[in-house]
């Protein structure tokens, strides 16, 4: 299956985990190994997926944002 987020595998994140709402987002972000700014960027985005579609998830779980 392909993916839709702007990543390429192998960048610290785990597809695995199955979280939602705010205190998964944040232990995501402590988790992730993205750097600051990429970390940001995924963070921002994976948000914005989860505001325009009015979910908790925004189906990258275990990114930041997520």
């Amino acid at each position: 299956m392909k993916h839709e987020h702007p990543h390429r595998h192998g960048d610290g994140h785990s597809h695995g985990r199955q979280h939602a709402g705010p205190r998964a987002s944040l232990t995501n972000w402590r988790e992730s190994d993205l750097p600051f700014g990429k970390k940001v960027r995924v963070a921002t985005g994976n948000l914005w997926i989860k505001v325009r579609k009015r979910r908790t998830c925004c189906g990258h779980p275990g990114e930041p944002g997520c």
